[in-house]
């Protein structure tokens, strides 16, 4: 029988979750400018000496496979693009955010590298449905869990019990009832607090249950979706019919054959970031 250990959850969020750096956020409004110049954005990156050396590794992997090496930020900043870099700042706020979690527990990085799968999936996803919006969709699929991350900083003792004896595709009643409340409900009071966007929190608070979030329904559904192929590859195990003719799959007309060919592109970007992360 797990042990109950109910928290506050404002003050979890309050105490745990660190608040966002002031280069984060500088760097993000200038990515969102489709007025910006590239020289203002190597500018406001080179002070971020850790995402500099990020944003330079991403661009010399094979994900992009220019014709020779980038060796200078400004190079790097015009070959890729603001959408790859605003995806490795997201990347990296979460990985800073809960380096200790990630880099000294298997549970954390369990928990992450799903996370950055989901995005990847997540993205694909999009771009399948030919959708515009792909960094939105990246963005709450790398935030989907991110109550995990902070549940299991406040009481990792307790977490690690949890993650061990729950089934792992949804710990949320396992959590509601040792804790109170889900990683969902964390991580949407955690997004808010972050100050992201209304479609984010929503979609992380209903990534489980997308019929009852009554907005950003189709991300949320994407996450959905991203969140259980994602589980399931992990897990090594098929895409079965309860997850092909669900509602939510159906819905959006994935076929297998897509989502095969959805988490083959996922393998390659993940390969490539934890590199990025950990080289």
């Amino acid at each position: 029988m797990l042990t109950v250990s109910k928290i506050d959850l404002e003050e979890v969020v309050k105490m745990k979750l660190p608040p966002l750096p002031g280069s984060v956020m500088r760097i993000s409004e200038l990515l969102q400018d489709m007025n910006v110049s590239q020289h203002r954005i190597t500018e406001a990156i080179s002070y971020d000496p850790m995402l500099a050396a990020r944003i330079l590794r991403l661009a010399n992997s094979p994900i992009y496979a220019f014709q020779q090496n980038v060796t200078s930020l400004n190079t790097a900043v015009n070959a890729l693009g603001n959408k790859p870099i605003y995806e490795m700042l997201l990347m990296g706020m979460v990985a800073d955010s809960f380096g200790h979690e990630i880099r000294n527990s298997a549970i954390g990085r369990d928990i992450w590298l799903h996370a950055l799968a989901v995005g990847f999936a997540a993205r694909e996803l999009c771009g399948l449905l030919g959708m515009r919006g792909t960094e939105e969709a990246f963005s709450c699929g790398l935030l989907h869990d991110i109550g995990s991350l902070l549940l299991f900083k406040a009481n990792t003792l307790q977490y690690i019990e949890l993650f061990n004896h729950a089934k792992r595709d949804d710990l949320s009643p396992y959590e509601k009832e040792i804790f109170g409340y889900s990683h969902a409900e964390v991580g949407a009071v955690a997004a808010n607090r972050w100050n992201l966007s209304d479609p984010v929190c929503f979609t992380i608070l209903h990534h489980h249950n997308p019929a009852e979030s009554a907005q950003a329904v189709f991300l949320t559904r994407i996450i959905y979706i991203a969140d259980n192929l994602s589980y399931l590859k992990n897990q090594k195990l098929p895409l079965d019919q309860d997850f092909l003719s669900s509602p939510t799959v159906e819905s959006l007309g994935f076929k297998a054959e897509q989502l095969e060919k959805v988490w083959e592109k996922v393998v390659e970007n993940l390969r490539e970031v934890i590199k990025a992360f950990f080289r």
